[in-house]
């Protein structure tokens, strides 16, 4: 999952965390408001795996019982000898079929398993084309996915860590043996992931954030200085991002 894979979902990424910043703006519009950090990164980072993983757009700030958040909800439940399964099963894809019942809750399960393959239906029947995971991984199966060209030689001086796509050859012909099922298993694995590990990141930066003013200042000044430069003044660009220092710092300090 390189760079260039990223950049191409930057956008929907992006429009996500727009939305989520609109729907705050409105509910402070008349009176102030109180939010628990964590929900609303749990509920921020479900919009946008939802979207990126699975194709869906959701709104869990306004809509706070959706079946994505809820099942996401009941994913991070597993523990023990399921999630060790659970683990296994979406680590290798071809697992996912037998451990699916006594691995993940059988409701957990057949919502992943349904909301995939009437995604996939709708794409292939329809012809849509979206820069997301299922994407990428009817590319791989059709065996069309491949190193594109880009332009991360202008990534290259930014100074940090940038995610580069370097060819590889390819050894061996015919198509990835994968169904839904198994896109189901990967994807699944793909939005947890996301969302545990970024809703935990973030809490942790806006702690660090709080108890150091003068770092949260320097941040600050670094956003305000980049949104001068950006067309409409609001939204970034993938290779705008990735030319923020000191931002990265802040990430990669709090990692």
């Amino acid at each position: 999952f390189t760079g260039s894979k990223m950049r191409s979902m930057f956008g929907l990424l992006s429009k996500s965390a727009g939305d989520a910043m609109d729907r705050l703006v409105m509910f402070s519009r008349d009176k102030s408001f109180t939010m628990e950090l964590r929900d609303l990164y749990s509920r921020l980072g479900n919009d946008v795996m939802s979207s990126i993983s699975f194709g869906v757009e959701v709104d869990s700030l306004t809509d706070r019982e959706n079946e994505f958040f809820l099942k996401g909800k009941r994913l991070a439940q597993i523990d023990g000898l399921p999630g060790l399964k659970f683990l296994m099963a979406t680590t290798i894809p071809k697992v996912f079929r037998f451990l699916r019942l006594s691995g993940m809750y059988k409701d957990v399960n057949e919502f992943y398993l349904d909301a995939v393959s009437r995604n996939i239906k709708l794409r292939e029947t329809n012809r849509i084309t979206r820069p997301d995971f299922i994407h990428l991984l009817l590319q791989a199966r059709k065996n069309t996915l491949g190193a594109e060209k880009h332009d991360d030689e202008t990534l290259q001086d930014a100074g940090f860590s940038t995610a580069q796509t370097h060819a590889v050859e390819q050894k061996g012909e015919g198509k990835l043996s994968w169904e839904d099922i198994d896109i189901a298993g990967a994807t699944a694995s793909f939005f947890f992931g996301g969302i545990e590990t970024t809703t935990t990141l973030l809490c942790f930066a806006s702690y660090e954030l709080s108890i150091n003013p003068s770092i949260q200042d320097r941040l600050r000044a670094e956003i305000d200085e980049t949104r001068e430069e950006l067309e409409d003044g609001k939204t970034p660009t993938y290779e705008i991002l990735q030319k923020m220092k000191y931002l990265d710092m802040v990430v990669s300090e709090t990692l």
